[in-house]
């Protein structure tokens, strides 16, 4: 049964064993893993979320903590 062979580099660590029990360590590696591209889908409303949140709400609230910071500093 092979449902676990594709979990946690099991298939790299056979294939290694069996190479080297062939006493073939130039095919010995760690191949890279397959990634799966995945999606996300948002409504037009968590769309316009992330925008202003990103482009406009953060940067603001920097912008005031940094202002926040300079103006007690030079009070001092």
């Amino acid at each position: 049964n092979n449902q676990f062979l594709s979990f946690g580099g099991n298939k790299d660590l056979f294939l290694n064993c069996i190479n080297w029990l062939g006493k073939e360590e130039n095919a010995i590696s760690i191949r890279p893993k397959n990634r799966k591209s995945s999606r996300i889908f948002l409504t037009s409303v968590q769309k316009n979320f992330l925008n202003y949140s990103t482009q406009w709400i953060y940067p603001l609230l920097l912008i005031a903590f940094g202002a926040t910071i300079y103006i007690r500093r030079r009070r001092k």
